[in-house]
């Protein structure tokens, strides 16, 4: 038994580590030798000095990058929320905000000079107000408007349906 404890304590001694009940210097309740002081002590911290800060240069502020749809500021604002305004080429262009961002695109003023509705919006005149009715791909999309309510648009596409009505009826007469 002493010696598998020889053997212990001198593998615990080889990887400088101590038994329990033993100190570091491998003695029981002695006390491990201090190493010697150098001559060299460590010298004490420098206090922080302030070094004067020099002067800052202005920096330029970057501009804030523009979208390429947006609309200038002599941009007109529509009643549907968009911006028109004619470049110095001469073409005259649509801004609108959706949530992606701007989108622009060339007013080709086809529906404006037309001034109608789309051609697959069905038009019934029921007196004081007028219904329209729009298929699309979720199904029929209809609202209701009183006459004196209408856009140029709509009012354009109440025309035409009445004057196709009227011409239907004439046809039917002969």
């Amino acid at each position: 038994m002493k010696k598998a404890m020889m053997h212990l304590v001198l593998c615990a001694a080889a990887l400088g580590q101590a038994l329990p009940g033993q100190t570091a210097s491998g003695q029981d309740g002695a006390a491990a030798p201090k190493p010697a002081a150098t001559k060299t002590a460590a010298k004490a911290p420098v206090p922080y000095k302030a070094v004067p800060k020099k002067a800052a240069a202005a920096k330029p502020v970057p501009a804030k990058p523009v979208d390429p749809g947006e609309p200038p500021k002599t941009a007109k604002a529509n009643p549907d929320g968009s911006f028109s305004w004619t470049d110095a080429k001469g073409k005259t262009w649509r801004s609108a905000k959706t949530p992606f961002g701007w989108m622009r695109t060339e007013d080709t003023g086809s529906v404006a000079a037309a001034g109608a509705l789309d051609p697959g919006v069905k038009v019934t005149d029921m007196g004081d107000s007028v219904r329209f009715e729009r298929i699309t791909p979720f199904g029929p999309t209809k609202w209701d408007k009183r006459k004196s309510d209408l856009t140029d648009g709509e009012r354009a596409a109440l025309d035409q349906s009445s004057g196709s009505r009227t011409a239907t009826k004439e046809v039917g007469a002969k």
